[in-house]
């Protein structure tokens, strides 16, 4: 987990007019602060300030101060008032903010104000700022927010185009704001470079084999239909037990460097904190002493190699298996992917009241799009690849076309409103410059259509699990 630095600047914020709070409200909040809060300083010095949207905080306090509500102590990460530190006070469906769980670019949105370490003003909103910059906050351990995955010198937004380190920041490859239309359902979608998509080609399961053997039965247990769970490794490593993201890898030799998930192992490719949910040990190292895996990683001599390896090392000995032991990882993996099948697709959109009028509201659209199988798994492949991203995009196709999308394939076609700048972190990028998604989803379950196409995974997989009806007598 990278260290959360902080850095102090001189900066006033801009002041931005029509303030979304009035004083009764920042005084209501200064004095539940100073009620858990010691001071050393004159408290006079707290004043209130006002900020504008798109603001982007780490969030160094969550102070549970009654009535359903929080005051949080953020330092601004982007734009002009970088590295300015304030109080403000949030509620449970606060419509000025976005809150997240990290600032990496998997980090989730959430709507549990107690899980925030990140915070995206939507709105004008206003704080409590220590206008001297004398006063020392005395935080008890236990209200400092979580440290989340990131290094405040590398946050580098797109909208902070005249900050010089943001020369560091890779150059996006499609504008935020091109208006050019896009083709949702391409018969076969191109790379970043332009050219085609590369077909992944389906790994064959023989009828009596161990994988065919082990997905079926974690199908079976969890309640989830094995073709999705083929699909999908298929494409993530080929059903090689013990690969690992070699590139991922080499970056966490320099712990800096290294995401808190570490880096992806096993068919599966799990990190860390993916193989804890799931009930897999990360830790240890994917074993080399392995001969039979050496020529075919996915051969059933390997499996069962790997299979008395993670017996006589994890499972005798009462461990948890590693994220590389291929029967209990697929039961993992398989219980992950249903709960992305079943979870809510909640998004926070702007929408007319009855009189007319314009208001925050936030919507599920689970049942639309789980009403159609086909997109039900492309969204869930979309997810594992790319994560908020897609609810990014859902809520953008939403806030524009005022329904939901008609398949995966419009999510990412649709362009960002050009009014929005957004960050490249907080998990708030949406598709249109994710082409690798768009590859990876294409060959599991194809992009638009209520049917898998022919040669997708999917459909592959579909016929290899598929069950055959017995004849009449």
């Amino acid at each position: 987990m990278l260290h959360l630095v902080l850095f102090f600047f001189l900066l006033l914020p801009v002041s931005v007019a029509n303030p979304p709070q009035d004083d009764s409200e920042l005084l209501d909040l200064k004095r539940k602060v100073l009620e858990q809060v010691k001071i050393q300083g004159n408290e006079s010095a707290l004043e209130a300030m006002d900020f504008a949207p798109n603001e982007e905080a780490v969030v160094l306090v969550n102070m549970d101060i009654g009535n359903g509500e929080r005051a949080y102590q953020i330092e601004i990460l982007n734009k002009t008032n970088k590295g300015v530190k304030t109080w403000i006070k949030v509620r449970e469906n606060d419509p000025r903010f976005k809150f997240y769980e990290a600032v990496d670019s998997l980090s989730s949105q959430t709507l549990d104000i107690t899980k925030a370490t990140h915070i995206r003003s939507t709105q004008n909103f206003s704080g409590l700022y220590d206008i001297t910059g004398s006063l020392h906050f005395e935080i008890p351990p236990h209200l400092e927010a979580p440290r989340a995955n990131c290094n405040l010198e590398e946050h580098f937004p797109i909208s902070l185009s005249s900050d010089p380190r943001a020369s560091k920041a890779r150059p996006l490859k499609v504008s935020l704001v091109d208006k050019r239309p896009v083709n949702p359902c391409p018969n076969r979608p191109t790379q970043a470079n332009g050219k085609p998509c590369v077909k992944t080609l389906p790994v064959a399961l023989p009828k009596n084999s161990k994988l065919r053997q082990y997905i079926l039965e974690a199908a079976e247990q969890v309640g989830i239909n094995p073709a999705f769970i083929a699909a999908m490794i298929a494409q993530e490593s080929q059903f090689r037990i013990l690969v690992e993201n070699k590139q991922e890898k080499e970056a966490c030799r320099d712990p800096a460097k290294c995401p808190k998930y570490g880096w992806s192992k096993g068919m599966i490719q799990f990190g860390r904190m993916m193989s804890d949910e799931y009930g897999l040990d990360w830790e240890p190292e994917i074993p080399t002493n392995i001969p039979e895996c050496n020529k075919n990683g996915s051969s059933d001599a390997c499996v069962v190699a790997v299979d008395q390896y993670c017996e006589a090392t994890f499972i005798s000995r009462d461990k948890k298996p590693a994220t590389f032991c291929p029967r209990q990882a697929l039961v993992g993996f398989s219980r992950y992917i249903k709960d992305i099948l079943e979870r809510e697709r909640k998004i926070r959109v702007k929408i007319k009241d009855t009189k007319k009028n314009e208001v925050e509201a936030v919507i599920d659209l689970s049942h639309i799009i789980n009403e159609k199988p086909a997109d039900q798994l492309r969204y869930a492949a979309g997810d594992y690849n790319r994560g908020p991203r897609v609810d990014n995009s859902i809520e953008q196709y939403f806030q524009q076309k005022g329904t939901a999308p008609p398949h995966f394939g419009h999510t990412w076609a649709v362009r960002r409103n050009p009014d929005e700048t957004p960050s490249k972190d907080m998990g708030y990028r949406i598709l249109n410059n994710e082409y690798i998604n768009r590859c990876y989803v294409w060959n599991i379950a194809g992009l638009c259509g209520n049917q898998f196409p022919p040669n997708s995974l999917a459909t592959y997989y579909s016929k290899v699990f598929a069950k055959k009806k017995e004849r009449k007598k």
